[in-house]
C-alpha cells in the first residue's frame, strides 16, 4: 500500500526528529532544564512536555507512514533480542546510581539523624544513652528537653537513660555497611535497596504476568516519583518496600530456597517497619490456600515451604520483641510512646483523598489501572495461573498497607506517599498486567499506543520527581553537617545549645550538648539560662530562619528572648539562614554578626565527633556521654 511522503529519505528525517524530541524530553526530565548564554543570546529550555509530545506526534506520523504492523513487529523483535532481566538490571543500576549521586549523606533533622546515630550505637554495642545530670535539672519535663529528635527517655519516672525511638532494621543495615566500608557506606544502603526494589518488582511481575509485564513493572517502579524522592534520603521507606517486594517474590516462588528468601524479606520488613507485620496475614493465607489446592501427596511440600518461610519471618518478629523488651520494658511496646493516639478513624477519609490526589498528580492514571487489574480475575489480564492465584493476596497486601496508613496522622505533602511504598510493587505489577493485556488484545496501533503511554508517563514522572526536589535535597540537608562543624568551632566545650531540628545533628557533628527548646516550659527560659550559668555552662541558641519566630513566640517576655538582636553571633548562609545566639550574655557593642556562606566543602558523609564533657562534676560517666 502506498503511503504519503513514503520516500525513505523523508522517513529517516521524521525518525530522526522523533528520536531527537524524545531524547530531549528524557534529558530535560533528568537534568531539570538547560540555560545557556553565548554571544549575547540566551537559550533556556526546562519543560519536557513539549519535546515529548512533539516526539510522540512525529513517531505517530512515522507509524502511519510505514504501518503499525511494521512497527509492532520491530518492537517485538527488539523485545525478543534483549532479555527482560537485562532491561530490569539496567534500570536498577540507573536508579542506584541516581540515588547514590544525589544522596543526602547527612544525619539531619529527626529521621535521618535517628537512623544514622542509632547505627553508631549498634556498633558501640549499647543502645542506651545515660545523661546523669538530668536528675538535678529543676524545670518541668526536664528529661524530655534533653532528648534529641529520634530519642526519648525510658518510661521510668526518675531514670536518666535515653533510647532510640526508631525501629532497628535500617540502623542495623547501616551499621553493617559502616563496619565494612566506612561512614560513606551507611548512605549506600537506601540506594542499593532502590535497585533491589526495581529488580524484585521485575521478577514478581514476570512470574505473575509474563516477561513484557516484568519489563513494564520494573520501568514503572524505577520512575516512580515517590520512590525516586525517597531513594536519596537515609530513611526506612525504600528499604521497607524492597524487603516487601523480596517477600512477595519468595512467596510466589517454588522450592525451599524461594521460601527462605521470602522469609528473609519478611524478617527484614518487620525489623524495618514492625507495624507491617500485618503484611504476613496474606502470606499465611497464601500458604493455607496453596496447601488446600495442592494435589494429593504435594501438600507436604507446601507445608515445608510454609514452615521455612514462617520460621525465618518469626526470627525477625522475635528480634523486634527482644529489642523492645530490653529498651522499652515490653515486647509489644515500640519507641513511639503514645502511638495509639496517632491513629484515628476520622483520619481515614482525609488521608484516602490525599493519597488518591497525590498519586494522580505524581504518577498519573497507571497506578489506578493497576488497582483495577488487581480487582479483576480475568485471564486476559492474568494469563498465567500463578498470577490468577496470587492476585487476591496481592490486593489484600495493598489494602492492608493503605488501610493502616489511612488511619495514621494526616499530612499535607505529596511525598508522604512514602508510607505506601511497600504496596507499590504490587500496584506496579497490576499496572503492567493491565497494560500488556491491552497491548496483546488490540490491533498493532493499540500496542504502539500502550508503548507510548507507558514511556511518556515515565518521562513525566521523572520530571515530577526532579521538579519536587529529588536531585536537590542533598544541598539543603548538608546544612546540618555544616552548622554542626561551625558550632564546634564557635561554641566552647561544656556549653549547651538550645535547638529543635538541629538537636540531634549538633550532637553528632558538633559534639555539643543540646536542649529541645520546643519542650522547655515557656516560663523557664531565663531560669534555665541562669541555672546553667551558675554551674559554669554557657547557653546558646541555634535556629533556622523559619524556627526563630517559633522561639520568639514561645518565650515572648523573657529577657533572653527580648535581647536576641544583641546576642546573635553568626549567620550560616545556605539554602536557609541558620543563626547562632549567645543567651548567656549579649554580643559586645560594636562587634558585627559574623556571616559564613555555605561552601559544601568536606560535608559529604562527614564523620561524627565525640561528645564534649558536660556537667561532669558528680555526674558519674556523663563526661563520656554518647550521642
Amino acid at each position: 500500500m502506498t503511503r504519503p511522503f513514503g520516500t525513505s529519505r523523508i522517513r529517516r528525517v521524521v525518525a530522526g526528529l522523533a528520536a531527537l524530541g524524545l531524547a530531549w524530553a528524557a534529558v530535560l526530565a533528568f537534568v531539570g532544564g538547560i540555560d545557556v548564554q553565548a554571544f549575547g543570546l540566551s537559550f533556556t529550555t526546562n519543560e519536557p512536555r513539549r519535546p515529548l509530545y512533539v516526539g510522540l506526534a512525529l513517531w505517530g506520523l512515522l507509524v502511519w507512514m510505514e504501518g503499525a504492523a511494521v512497527w509492532r513487529a520491530r518492537l517485538t523483535r527488539l523485545a525478543m533480542a534483549i532479555p527482560g532481566v537485562a532491561v530490569a538490571a539496567t534500570l536498577a543500576v540507573a536508579v542506584t546510581a541516581f540515588a547514590t549521586a544525589y544522596a543526602t549523606t547527612s544525619a539531619s533533622a529527626s529521621d535521618s539523624y535517628g537512623y544514622v546515630s542509632q547505627a553508631d550505637l549498634w556498633i558501640a554495642g549499647d543502645l542506651t544513652i545515660d545523661q546523669p545530670w538530668v536528675a538535678e535539672v529543676p524545670w518541668p519535663a526536664a528529661r524530655a528537653t534533653f532528648s534529641p529528635l529520634g530519642y526519648r527517655p525510658l518510661n521510668d519516672d526518675e531514670g536518666t537513660t535515653f533510647v532510640p525511638t526508631y525501629a532497628p532494621g535500617l540502623p542495623l543495615l547501616m551499621a553493617g555497611a559502616k563496619l565494612v566500608a566506612g561512614q560513606g557506606a551507611m548512605f549506600l544502603v537506601v540506594p542499593i535497596s532502590a535497585g533491589i526494589l526495581v529488580l524484585a518488582t521485575f521478577v514478581l511481575a514476570r512470574r505473575l504476568a509474563g516477561e513484557p509485564a516484568g519489563i513494564v513493572a520494573s520501568w514503572l517502579m524505577a520512575v516512580s516519583p515517590a520512590m525516586l524522592f525517597m531513594s536519596v534520603w537515609p530513611m526506612s521507606d525504600v528499604p521497607a518496600a524492597a524487603a516487601a517486594a523480596v517477600m512477595f517474590v519468595g512467596l510466589t516462588g517454588s522450592g525451599i530456597g524461594a521460601a527462605a528468601l521470602g522469609g528473609a524479606g519478611a524478617a527484614w520488613l518487620i525489623l524495618i517497619r514492625p507495624n507491617l507485620v500485618c503484611l504476613l496475614l496474606p502470606a499465611v493465607a497464601w500458604y493455607g490456600v496453596e496447601f488446600l489446592r495442592a494435589p494429593r501427596g504435594e501438600g507436604g511440600r507446601v507445608s515445608r515451604r510454609a514452615i521455612v518461610f514462617g520460621s525465618i519471618a518469626a526470627a525477625g518478629a522475635i528480634a523486634v520483641a527482644i529489642i523492645n523488651w530490653r529498651l522499652y520494658g515490653s515486647p509489644t511496646t515500640s519507641g513511639y510512646s503514645g502511638l495509639g493516639e496517632m491513629f484515628d478513624r476520622t483520619h481515614v477519609l482525609p488521608n484516602l483523598g490525599r493519597f488518591a490526589t497525590w498519586l494522580f498528580t505524581s504518577h498519573g492514571l497507571l497506578p489506578f489501572a493497576g488497582l483495577i487489574a488487581l480487582l479483576v480475575a480475568s485471564r486476559a489480564i492474568w494469563p498465567f495461573e500463578a498470577g490468577r492465584r496470587f492476585r487476591p493476596f496481592a490486593l489484600a497486601g495493598v489494602v492492608i498497607v493503605v488501610g493502616f496508613y489511612a488511619a495514621y496522622l494526616v499530612f499535607d505533602e505529596w511525598w508522604y506517599l512514602r508510607f505506601l511504598l511497600p504496596a507499590f510493587p504490587l500496584v506496579a505489577v497490576g499496572s503492567a498486567a493491565a497494560m500488556t493485556a491491552v497491548a496483546r488484545g488490540g490491533r498493532a496501533i493499540v500496542t504502539l499506543a500502550v508503548v507510548a503511554v507507558v514511556m511518556g508517563s515515565g518521562v513525566l514522572q521523572i520530571r515530577f520527581a526532579a521538579r519536587r526536589g529529588a536531585p536537590d535535597a542533598w544541598s539543603g540537608e548538608q546544612r546540618y553537617a555544616g552548622a554542626g562543624r561551625l558550632v564546634r568551632e564557635a561554641v566552647p566545650e561544656g556549653s549547651v545549645v538550645l535547638a529543635l531540628r538541629h538537636s540531634g545533628s549538633l550532637r553528632y557533628y558538633g559534639g555539643r550538648m543540646t536542649l529541645r527548646f520546643d519542650l522547655l516550659d515557656p516560663a523557664w527560659l531565663d531560669q534555665a539560662v541562669a541555672w546553667f550559668e551558675a554551674r559554669g555552662v554557657r547557653t546558646y541558641l541555634l535556629v533556622q530562619d523559619y524556627e526563630l519566630p517559633e522561639f520568639r513566640n514561645r518565650f515572648a517576655g523573657q529577657r533572653a528572648e527580648a535581647r536576641l538582636d544583641q546576642s546573635e553571633l553568626l549567620e550560616y548562609e545556605g539554602p536557609s539562614v541558620i543563626s547562632l545566639f549567645d543567651l548567656t550574655e549579649p554580643r559586645p557593642a560594636g562587634v558585627k554578626v559574623r556571616v559564613v556562606p555555605e561552601s559544601y566543602e568536606g560535608l559529604r558523609a562527614m564523620l561524627p565527633v565525640p561528645m564534649a564533657p558536660f556537667l561532669t562534676a558528680g555526674a558519674g560517666r556523663s563526661g563520656a556521654v554518647r550521642r
